[in-house]
């Protein structure tokens, strides 16, 4: 009998929502998990296209067909078929998961943002160039053969990527550089602003947002906040929550949240080899 599919990649900041819930929850082989690497560019590939067609991670294929393509919609179905006897938590907040996934404190770009030149030289040298390049070059290979229906899809991922690629070409014009550093302050400002105020207001004094145990909004604030601490170079050490102080000072409350998270089996097994 066949299982759901659940599409996944260990570097990527929203599968880590499903993951998170699938440990949570005590699946272990009732959904099977199946890699697709997005830092080599793989979701962009055709064969993946024609599971998700906006080429997003996570995803989830029922035995029937049905297609849950958004860590939102992936997670809720988890949620929806736990396994026997397994703690789902309270139901999230709508309201906070629409800020969590707004574009101002979108943190796939808080991994590419670079403020000055200093940090786009720096991310060059590291993951965010790498991703960039190989994106890239699958889009280069790729695009140019695809089907008249995905035109429009390739058209608009080439015109983002080569935008990047420009910006990350070494001595970049400051006409492209500039627009883009302010950019990336923007985004700074308004993840430091989220982190250290607005997300407090909807912590819990002990514990999570879904009670004792986590619930649906705790996988997608954990997840959250994994990235953005991996960006400020924390790696799943004791005491990672102090990565959060270049913003500023850190409350309690978040200080509380995260080492209640930490503490989870089902933390350490999704973030085993590191933040991401």
């Amino acid at each position: 009998m066949s299982k759901p599919v659940l599409y996944r990649f260990g570097g990527s900041v929203w599968a880590a929502v499903p993951e998170l819930a699938f440990e949570e929850l005590g699946y272990t082989d009732q959904v099977v998990q199946e890699t697709v690497s997005v830092l080599e560019g793989e979701n962009l590939e055709l064969k993946y296209l024609k599971i998700s067609a906006q080429g997003t991670l996570p995803a989830i294929v029922t035995p029937s067909g049905e297609l849950y393509d958004s860590s939102t919609s992936s997670t809720q179905y988890l949620i929806k078929n736990a396994p026997q006897g397994a703690k789902t938590g309270k139901p999230a907040d709508p309201k906070l998961l629409e800020i969590l996934h707004a574009d101002n404190i979108d943190p796939n770009f808080f991994l590419l943002a670079a403020r000055n030149q200093e940090e786009l030289d720096a991310k060059n040298q590291s993951v965010p160039g790498y991703f960039i390049r190989a994106h890239h070059k699958v889009l280069q290979r790729v695009a140019p053969t695809a089907p008249p229906e995905l035109k429009d899809f390739y058209d608009a991922k080439v015109t983002k990527i080569s935008g990047l690629n420009a910006i990350y070409t070494p001595g970049a014009s400051s006409d492209l550089t500039a627009p883009y550093f302010k950019a990336s302050q923007e985004n700074w400002d308004a993840v430091a602003n989220f982190t250290l105020k607005d997300l407090p207001t909807y912590l819990p004094e002990q514990g999570f947002l879904g009670g004792d145990i986590p619930g649906e909004a705790d996988y997608h604030v954990g997840a959250w906040l994994a990235r953005i601490a991996s960006v400020l170079g924390a790696k799943n050490e004791t005491g990672a929550w102090k990565s959060f102080e270049v913003f500023g000072p850190v409350p309690e409350s978040l200080q509380k949240y995260w080492e209640a998270w930490t503490a989870r089996k089902s933390w350490n097994a999704v973030y085993k080899d590191g933040l991401h």
